[in-house]
């Protein structure tokens, strides 16, 4: 059976489009986070228009105004919670978008209320498409390799280490061997590479590059300092010379939400 999009069409429903505080009031009664927050649509753009009667539903979540972002729920590095800002009338507003608010809503809702034209994310959209991606899409260690670096707080030293110096790269990745087993014996070490992405243009910077090649260092002596690690390189390489082939080995390290089991 098909169904009416063209209502949906006409106010101009997107992913990341967001309600306003009124209607978010009306879809949430009793569940929505304050005063002040509101719905914000997660579906892809697909599935908003989709004419059959195969996508009922839409996925949202509940964007909540904070008073400062968290460096650490910034830019998609955690998956669990999102710090973002959201253009509120012009003006950037702070919120926070946890992930276990997600709300399911009939798609039809979609034909009664409009988008907030006076809130909007902008620029800040494909970090929140990169955080929806990322709940499922995650590289997820051994146990036994993430204990490792947290005995001796590695894992700590490590945020510390790469924060700082975060502008240089496009992405750090990872390659551990054995990659999924996990090695009881501490005596028997992880073998690990890392490879720190920098863009091509930022490779012609000087003073980034010196930055990239400290951090790196760095980075390098400190796993090298945890027992049941085997360091073989730490390297830093442009995104033109880190090819699609290194994805079989590598995979990328988000480094401020390391997966330790909770």
């Amino acid at each position: 059976m098909a169904f009416d999009v063209a209502e949906i069409k006409q106010r101009g429903w997107q992913q990341g489009s967001l309600f306003n505080i009124a209607s978010t009031r009306e879809m949430l009664v009793a569940q929505h986070s304050g005063d002040e927050a509101r719905l914000i649509l997660a579906s892809h753009d697909c599935d908003i228009l989709h004419q059959g009667d195969h996508e009922p539903k839409i996925d949202t979540f509940v964007a909540t105004p904070i008073q400062r972002i968290s460096v650490l729920d910034a830019k998609a590095r955690n998956a669990r919670r999102l710090h973002i800002s959201i253009a509120v009338d012009g003006t950037p507003r702070n919120h926070e978008i946890k992930f276990w608010s997600r709300t399911i809503l009939p798609r039809e809702c979609l034909k009664v209320h409009a988008p907030d034209e006076g809130a909007v994310l902008g620029e800040n959209l494909p970090i929140f498409r990169e955080w929806l991606g990322k709940r499922y899409d995650r590289a997820a260690w051994p146990d036994a390799f993430n204990t490792r670096l947290k005995r001796h707080g590695t894992d700590r030293a490590i945020r510390d280490i790469l924060t700082p110096s975060e502008h240089c790269f496009r992405g750090i990745f990872l390659d551990i061997e054995p990659e999924a087993e996990e090695l009881t014996n501490d005596e028997v070490p992880y073998s690990v590479r890392v490879a720190m992405v920098m863009t091509d243009a930022n490779a012609g910077l000087a003073d980034v590059v010196g930055e990239a090649q400290r951090c790196a260092t760095a980075l390098a002596k400190l796993l090298r300092s945890c027992p049941g690690i085997d360091v073989e390189i730490v390297e830093t390489v442009t995104d033109t010379d880190f090819k699609f082939a290194d994805l079989d080995t590598y995979r990328l390290w988000d480094f401020t939400d390391l997966s330790f089991p909770e």
